[in-house]
């Protein structure tokens, strides 16, 4: 059997958890690259034994069996998993990917979240809205209008289909809730820009330092739902950002879910808590090899299969 985390070649993450946490067992690192040239993909392997100081390069993709337990790192390549035990798969990691589809599950589930708007609102719409390509990051091409004019030209840019419309939640705090197997690993709250007109709090807009909320402070309520969200994308773990406590005289929910992260950036604090719990998953084999397979009647992930067998 072989534990193995599979991710795209430059998440530095990666490195640095093989780099620094202590693994009981010997653990694989696959990256991969793709030439947009050739449309090929570079496989690297590297081991935990090694401390990421060594990187092999694959002369072919790199196969699995089904001893093999695999944890997906904020990665939906599609590639032959022959049947492993795969944490995140691709198709899940894919949804969360898609802000707009995730929006929708949540929306499906009854999931707080920021209204969605679609075309056919804009002009009954409560502005101002946020229109963003429904595959972002870092805060790029965040677009807030306030009137559908503005609306329909930011669209005109964009292909149909490929981007999502939402209210503006008025919050007053923001946090970020890591989940993983139906348990709150850690609690984030980020700090609020000494600019106040600035909606986005992520880190690339305001690189102030987020703040760690203790185990026995946490909002449940807030937890529950960050929980609720991971499970509804069919997600083993994830980082869930909720924006919270809406100004007075908003007549909404008190948290809301905007995004799931299957990849968050580490720091110290992180890698050992994900590090824990990725040890957790990997060494849990003779759990998982006493589960009744013919019960699954579909999905692979960890989540799916805890839900049917209520564990």
């Amino acid at each position: 059997m072989n534990v193995i985390i599979v991710g795209a070649n430059g998440r530095p993450s990666i490195l640095d958890m093989i780099q620094t946490y202590p693994f009981k067992s010997e653990v694989i690192v696959l990256t991969y690259k793709r030439n947009r040239k050739t449309g090929g993909t570079f496989w690297t392997r590297i081991n935990s034994s090694d401390k990421g100081k060594k990187q092999l390069r694959l002369s072919t993709a790199p196969t699995f069996t089904h001893e093999d337990k695999i944890i997906m790192w904020g990665t939906r390549i599609q590639i032959n998993l022959n049947g492993a035990m795969v944490f995140n798969s691709p198709a899940n990691a894919n949804n969360a990917s898609n802000k707009k589809i995730a929006r929708e599950i949540f929306e499906k589930e009854n999931i707080a979240a920021p209204k969605l708007i679609h075309n056919n609102e804009l002009h009954t719409a409560s502005y101002p809205l946020i229109i963003r390509k429904d595959r972002h990051r870092a805060g790029i091409g965040f677009n807030i209008v306030n009137n559908d004019i503005e609306a329909l030209k930011i669209i005109k840019g964009m292909n149909e289909g490929e981007y999502y419309m939402s209210e503006i939640y008025p919050k007053t705090e923001e946090y970020r809730v890591h989940c993983g197997s139906g348990k709150a690993l850690l609690v984030k709250r980020k700090p609020e820009p000494n600019d106040k007109s600035i909606v986005a709090w992520n880190f690339h807009q305001n690189e102030l330092p987020w703040t760690t909320i203790e185990r026995k402070n946490y909002d449940h309520e807030m937890v529950s739902l960050a929980l609720r969200a991971v499970d509804a994308v069919g997600l083993d773990f994830g980082a869930v950002d909720v924006m919270s406590h809406p100004i007075k005289g908003y007549n909404g929910p008190k948290h809301v879910v905007v995004e799931i992260n299957t990849a968050p950036s580490y720091t110290p604090y992180l890698i050992e808590k994900y590090g824990a719990y990725f040890d957790l998953l990997f060494r849990t084999k003779d759990k998982f090899d006493k589960w009744d397979h013919s019960k699954f009647t579909k999905g692979t992930s960890l989540a799916w299969k805890n839900k049917q067998l209520n564990l």
